[in-house]
């Protein structure tokens, strides 16, 4: 189910309730809802604007952002062009000196917003169950970062990539 307002998407994917799309990028909406589905944690109504840029970046508005019109938790994903390519993760715990190779900028994508949509899963849980093991404070990169890499590589499964 699509509906369009002022060039900005609103889809309804299973788990997830009713979230705005934001795309200048080439990649295609239908590879988008793919990777969302398959990020999916049980979060809010959340926002998501995907954009072009020069690093592999994303940040994660738990609250709302300034940036956006709405207050409800809002992610923003920068895919880079140039693909293939290297990517050290945050250098903490035992991420330490892990350097992570994409093929594309759906692979990009899907761990980029892994990572961010575990940051708002992050903020509406108050205690540490689900968290991975070592993992400190409320919002710790090593939990995210675990869960990223995660899907990052079920995600490889699925699409057969390295089979």
């Amino acid at each position: 189910m699509t509906y369009i307002v002022e060039n900005i998407n609103i889809y309804i994917v299973p788990y997830i309730i009713k979230f705005m799309i934001k795309n200048t990028t080439s990649i295609n909406k239908e590879a988008i809802i793919k990777v969302l589905e398959h990020v999916k944690l049980k979060t809010p109504k959340f926002d998501i604007m995907i954009k072009n840029g020069k690093n592999l970046a994303g940040r994660a508005y738990c609250k709302g952002s300034g940036y956006h019109s709405t207050a409800r938790p809002f992610i923003v994903c920068r895919i880079p062009d140039n693909f293939p390519r290297f990517f050290k993760t945050y250098q903490i715990g035992q991420f330490k000196n892990k350097t992570y190779y994409f093929l594309d900028r759906i692979e990009a994508l899907v761990y980029i917003m892994a990572h961010e949509i575990r940051h708002i899963w992050q903020s509406r849980h108050k205690n540490k169950r689900g968290y991975v093991y070592g993992s400190k404070g409320k919002f710790s990169e090593i939990d995210t970062e675990a869960y990223a890499i995660n899907r990052l590589r079920q995600w490889r499964k699925l699409e057969d990539k390295y089979a």
